[in-house]
């Protein structure tokens, strides 16, 4: 249960990091357990921040309409690396063209997922007091760097040492 809880947290951090977990084939119970992870933590803001049956509701709506955009954009994205990695293979002249246009539709990317997240966290101003936006934005951040830590040393997050 433990394994799947971090790699269901691995996996819906995927969609908010930079592309390291990302050019890695998805698992195919990746729904599955983004589900988990989600409804997770929901529950977890929903006690931390005190929200009522509403404020829930709403915050579970915006969350996965955010999270459907970042899907979206992770997939965008993916594809582009992997083309760039094919331009970039060594050994092989790259077509210059082909290349920037990948690097400026990675580097729009990044600024899309930005604009997402602005965009959440005006929604969120709907929903949520202004302390309770900042309680979210502090655990959301706690979750990532959970998360971050787990992608960089997977056996300390699986309670195994790690071995140098």
């Amino acid at each position: 249960m433990m394994r799947t809880t971090i790699c269901a947290m691995i996996l819906v951090a995927a969609g908010t990091m930079p592309v390291q977990a990302q050019q890695q084939r998805m698992n195919p119970r990746a729904p599955v357990l983004r589900a988990r992870v989600e409804e997770a933590f929901l529950r977890r803001a929903r006690q931390e921040m005190a929200l009522n049956d509403d404020q829930a509701q709403r915050l579970g709506r915006a969350l996965e309409a955010s999270g459907t955009r970042r899907a979206d954009l992770d997939e965008a994205d993916r594809v582009a690396r992997q083309a760039l990695m094919a331009q970039l293979r060594p050994g092989i002249a790259a077509n210059a063209d082909s290349v920037a246009r990948l690097v400026d539709a990675i580097t729009a990317n990044r600024v899309a997922h930005a604009e997402t997240f602005r965009s959440e966290m005006r929604e969120l101003n709907e929903i949520l007091s202004p302390v309770q936006r900042g309680q979210f934005l502090l655990l959301r951040d706690r979750m990532l760097n959970q998360v971050r830590t787990m992608l960089n040393n997977p056996e300390a997050a699986a309670g195994r040492p790690r071995v140098p």
